[in-house]
C-alpha cells in the first residue's frame, strides 16, 4: 500500500483510508478510482469501493498505479477529495505469448487465470485475459457485539466465501486503443444490511463491473503526479 494509505474491511468490501480518514460503508465517495483514465465508480451511488476481488482487472495486467494525493475534483470529478487513483494496464505489445496461472491460498483460495497476446495485421496488437476465482474465506468470525446464545455467541461459521470472474480485452493500433473490461463477484456476508438471521449462509452481495472505451489515444491517459 502507498505511504499514507491504509485498508479496512467489513467482510463485504475493502475500504481504503487516506491520512487517517476512513469511514467504513458501502457508499465510499471520497476518492476516484480509474482504469486507464476511465472512472469506474458505480453508476447508482457514484461509489468507489473496488479494492478487493471486486476490482475487475487482475494484478498481472497492471503496468503501474498513478496516485494524485489530496483534492483534485476540478480535474477528475467531484469525488476526488482525498485522492485520485489511476490503474494503467500493460500494453498488448509488452505481453508476449500465452500464460496460464494457478493460485491457491490458506483460506481456500483457488484462482485460474489465462492470458494471451499476439500481433495483428497493420501493426495492431491484441491482449485477451480471463480468470475465475473461488475463496472459502475464514472458517469462523467473531463479532463481540452479537455474543449471545440466540446468535451463536457471536460466531459466524463458513459465511465468508466469495467467487467470481474477470475478463479483459485490449487492442492497440499505433496510439489508438479499444479496451473492454468486465468482472463479477459474489460475496457471502457474515453481517449484512437490514433484518437477517445471523450465521445464515444466505446473505450475499454481488458486484458487477463492465465498460468499454473505443477508440481512445493511449498516450493521453496518464494523469499528472
Amino acid at each position: 500500500m502507498f505511504e499514507g494509505f491504509f485498508t479496512n474491511t467489513d467482510h463485504t468490501y475493502t475500504y481504503v483510508g487516506v491520512r487517517g480518514f476512513s469511514l467504513p460503508g458501502a457508499y465510499d465517495t471520497r476518492m476516484i478510482v480509474m482504469i486507464n483514465g476511465h472512472n469506474i465508480a458505480a453508476n447508482a451511488f457514484d461509489m468507489s469501493t473496488w479494492f478487493g476481488n471486486d476490482f475487475p482487472v487482475d494484478i498481472d495486467l497492471v503496468d503501474r498505479i498513478e496516485v494524485v494525493r489530496g483534492a483534485s475534483s476540478a480535474l477528475y470529478g467531484s469525488n476526488g477529495m482525498l485522492a485520485t487513483i489511476n490503474v494503467v494496464t500493460r500494453a498488448p505489445a509488452a505481453v508476449h505469448g500465452t500464460t496460464v496461472r494457478l493460485e491457491t491460498g490458506s483460506l481456500g483460495e483457488r484462482k485460474v487465470e489465462a492470458s494471451t497476446s499476439f500481433a495483428m495485421p497493420r501493426g495492431a496488437n491484441l491482449l485477451l485475459s480471463g480468470s475465475v476465482f473461488n475463496n472459502a474465506g475464514a472458517h469462523q468470525l467473531y463479532f463481540s457485539e452479537l455474543d449471545a446464545p440466540q446468535t451463536n455467541f457471536g460466531r459466524a461459521i463458513n459465511v465468508d466465501g466469495e467467487k467470481g470472474f474477470h475478463a479483459f480485452a485490449d487492442q492497440t493500433w499505433g496510439n489508438w486503443e479499444v479496451l473492454a473490461v468486465a468482472g463479477d463477484r459474489m460475496k457471502q456476508q457474515p453481517v449484512s444490511w437490514g433484518d437477517i438471521v445471523f450465521n445464515d449462509t444466505g446473505p450475499r452481495a454481488e458486484d458487477t463491473q463492465a465498460f468499454s472505451m473505443s477508440p481512445i489515444r493511449r498516450t493521453c491517459q496518464a494523469i499528472a503526479l
